[in-house]
């Protein structure tokens, strides 16, 4: 048996063959060999590609088979997720935590409730609880980084003054077995394939930061958008929700259309960024306003009109 240094520096090799295109067998095949072997962060990686449904079909018993094999080798994220997964905060039989997961639960959301028709915007009430929001607000500690926007002529993301919050993506090597199941559960909620998703992302407004009116879909008649379209498609729908209300101020505002919102810890806003021609809405303009006092937390799930590449 290898040791546990070997095994983590494998791990480590894997996860950079993995990020590019040209290695990403050859990185699969580490990542599962270092799993097999029994390395903590591959088998929390591999619950992930298998939560997220790059492997085994999406297959959530075999995810929490992976986390629970992780937490057993000793990997501190994976106890700490088993036991917010299964309700349980002083846990140690892992695969006892595991087989308590309510996936079920987490499957079956609340419906919208639609509360303007054009542009078509809902509002899914509870969809989170406060020990979820809690959880999901933990996961950005120590990572949370400049919040950019979409650079119009290169299709790159830049600083801007615009927008001055932080944020943390979610993408598939920072992702959790849990936020696979929240983004399982907007698609629940929404009807929308979870293969059109993009990360989902945590962000994090500070007193006085703000994103200031934009709009979240694609215009075709800017070049940078333009090749943006045609490599992943049109951002047709957003879904906010919010992780916490211990702030003033923050609502996101459509200004265009007179309407404003701010949600309770769970709530989450939902909105269509084009007709139902699948054309651009310029009326879904909208702003993330700044809190006044305390910070504000939400989570951000864009979606687009076709899968996006793992």
């Amino acid at each position: 048996m290898r040791s546990g240094d070997d095994l983590s520096a494998q791990t480590a090799l894997a996860l950079r063959l993995l990020r590019e295109a040209s290695s990403r067998a050859e990185g699969l095949a580490l990542l599962k060999d270092a799993a097999d072997k029994g390395d903590g962060e591959a088998l929390a990686v591999m619950a992930v590609f298998v939560a997220g449904g790059v492997l085994e079909g999406g297959d959530w018993g075999v995810a929490l088979g992976y986390l629970a094999d992780a937490a057993d080798a000793g990997w501190a994220d994976a106890r700490d997720e088993l036991r917010f997964l299964a309700d349980d905060g002083a846990g140690v039989d892992w695969r006892a935590l595991a087989a308590r997961v309510a996936i079920e639960h987490w499957l079956t959301p609340p419906r919208p409730r639609i509360v303007c028709e054009a542009p078509r915007i809902g509002v899914i009430e509870g969809l989170l609880w406060p020990g979820a929001c809690t959880w999901f607000m933990s996961l950005g500690a120590g990572w949370l980084k400049p919040a950019a926007v979409y650079d119009a002529a290169e299709a790159i993301p830049r600083r801007a003054h615009e927008r001055t919050n932080s944020d943390f993506p979610f993408d598939l090597f920072r992702a959790r077995v849990s936020t696979c199941l929240l983004q399982a559960r907007i698609e629940a909620a929404l009807g929308a394939p979870v293969e059109t998703f993009e990360a989902l992302t945590l962000m994090h407004y500070a007193r006085g930061e703000e994103f200031t009116p934009h709009h979240d879909f694609l215009d075709p008649a800017i070049p940078g958008h333009a090749a943006d379209l045609r490599h992943r498609g049109q951002r047709v729908m957003t879904a906010l929700v919010w992780l916490n209300d211990d702030f003033e101020g923050g609502e996101t505002a459509f200004p265009l259309i007179d309407f404003s919102f701010r949600g309770r810890p769970g709530d989450a806003l939902v909105f269509a960024n084009v007709g139902p021609d699948g054309a651009p809405d310029s009326r879904t303009l909208h702003a993330g306003g700044p809190p006044t006092q305390g910070e504000k937390w939400i989570l951000s799930q864009w979606i687009r009109d076709r899968p996006q590449q793992w």
